[in-house]
């Protein structure tokens, strides 16, 4: 589906609730698809959060990639499809 008929906040959860695919563009131009969660249950405890962890933003969005075992971000406007 395409990101931009989506609001953020069903994004978000979706992401809450377990595996999304997502296609985004990154910084160089290049597209990228990641399959990402934010929920604690299917990521690995050794890479769990620990504590606030600094600034939040509201033009990044940070994940875990589940095929590369570690957290990423996609910028929300860089944002293409999501599945």
């Amino acid at each position: 589906m395409q990101a931009c008929l989506m609001q953020r906040s069903d994004i978000e959860g979706m992401l809450e609730r377990g595996p999304v695919n997502i296609l985004f563009e990154k910084k160089d131009g290049t597209m990228r698809r990641m399959v990402a969660t934010t929920n604690l249950g299917m990521i690995p405890k050794e890479n769990h959060p620990v504590g606030f962890g600094g600034r939040r933003s509201d033009t990044a969005k940070p994940v875990f990639d589940l095929e590369e075992g570690a957290w990423r971000s996609f910028r929300w406007d860089s944002l293409l499809e999501i599945e």
